[in-house]
């Protein structure tokens, strides 16, 4: 973190440099200096930032496969580190949207497959009732089961469950 602080200051002095020229046009050596500076903190950064949302992410699914209800908080704070990456860190070689649209790919998959699973619940539950003769029954668990299913279709459209 304090080499990072460090960086930041570097820039921030560099900066000030070419803004303190006043009628002066600042040198190319200075420019060059400035964007160096900035590169090396964006990848820096971003590797730092990156570093984090990967653990985040390995704890998510580790999370996830223990069913803990931390495991979708713990995904959508990698996603928030890979957003931050993307958005602030332009020089960042770690800026990646395909990571970022699996993440969030993932996260829609994970917060659905409770509501896909109470709609195969209740499929099952029709077809035992339809089985029994139970028509009225096998009737009521079908339009239910639509129900949720539209509510999936409609509120969650890119979810693998749609």
């Amino acid at each position: 973190i304090s080499d990072l602080e460090n960086l930041q200051h570097a820039i921030d002095l560099q900066s000030e440099i070419i803004e303190n020229r006043e009628s002066e046009i600042a040198s190319r050596a200075d420019l060059d200096r400035l964007n160096t500076l900035i590169e090396l903190y964006d990848r820096e950064m971003g590797a730092s930032l990156a570093e984090q949302s990967r653990a985040l992410e390995q704890a998510a699914k580790a999370q996830f496969e223990q069913n803990s209800p931390n495991a979708i908080d713990k995904l959508s704070q990698a996603i928030a580190l890979q957003e931050e990456i993307n958005r602030q860190y332009a020089r960042s070689p770690e800026r990646n949207s395909y990571r970022l649209q699996k993440l969030k790919a993932l996260q829609l998959e994970w917060t659905t497959r409770p509501l896909y699973e109470e709609i195969e619940e209740l499929r099952k539950q029709a077809a035992r009732a339809s089985e029994k003769g139970d028509f009225a029954m096998t009737t009521a668990l079908i339009e239910r089961a639509l129900l949720k299913q539209r509510r999936l279709n409609q509120e969650y459209r890119g979810s693998p469950f749609a």
